[in-house]
Order: C-alpha cells, then structure tokens, then sequence
C-alpha cells in the first residue's frame, strides 16, 4: 500500500474530496498496520506521521496533509534513524544481531554506518517529496 500511496493520492484527488481520500487511507493504513509486525520504535512514529497528516486533511479538507505524508514518514524515518546512532543499538544493528546475536565489533561499526547512509536516504528522499509538492 505505501508503494502506491504517491499513485493513489494523485488519481484519488482527480475524484474524491480530499477528505473522503484522507478516511479511506486512514482505513488502508489501519488495516497495514494491524497486519504487519512492526517494532514499535517504527509502528508509533508512523501512526503518529499517518495521524497528522491524514488529521489535518480530515479537519481543514485541504490536500496538503496528503500530500505532505510521504515527507512526514521519511522525516520520522529519518528521526528514528539518527536517534539509534544517537542511543545505541543502531537500528540496522538490531536487525542484523536477529540473525547474528553475537556481532563483532567491526559488523557494530559497519552498521552504524549504514544506519547512517540510510538517515541520510530519508533526509534526501523527504527533501524531494517536499519538493515534488510544489512542482
């Protein structure tokens, strides 16, 4: 469903209220959110991000909020990101000890870095998705 957010949104507006647009993704997301297991360091931020924007739609019937989601998920993506570099274990750390409990500390470098490279995804991707909301 997050893949084609971006598609449904854009041809959702050419027939819908926003606001009916925002009810229906607040159900789709709902119904993600149920069925997939999320580690609640991720599952809270995203509900939060779906929450705001998704409310704002709701309450003004602006598009915005819509609009504004994909550059909320990767800013909270992003604060997740820097938050495990800042107090450890890193995100990618805590998935990579799932497979291998006992990390070297060469790997708990490596993944620091790639958690990293991956803030600085968001950052860049959320900055982009901010952009494409004027163009």
């Amino acid at each position: 469903m997050f893949l084609l957010y971006p598609l449904v949104v854009y041809f959702g507006l050419s027939f819908l209220e926003p606001r009916w647009l925002a009810l229906l993704l607040i159900i789709a997301a709902g119904y993600q959110f149920v069925g997939r297991r999320l580690h609640n360091t991720t599952r809270i931020p995203l509900i939060i991000a779906v929450a705001a924007a998704t409310g704002f739609t709701l309450i003004t019937g602006s598009q915005y909020g819509l609009l504004l989601y994909p550059v909320l998920v990767n800013g909270v993506l992003f604060i997740v990101f820097v938050a495990s570099l800042l107090h450890p274990p890193s995100v990618i750390e805590s998935l990579a000890r799932l497979k291998e409990p006992d990390l070297p500390r060469a790997a708990v470098d490596y993944t620091r870095k790639v958690t990293l490279v991956w803030a600085a995804f968001f950052a860049i991707n959320g900055t982009i998705a901010f952009a494409t909301i004027y163009l």
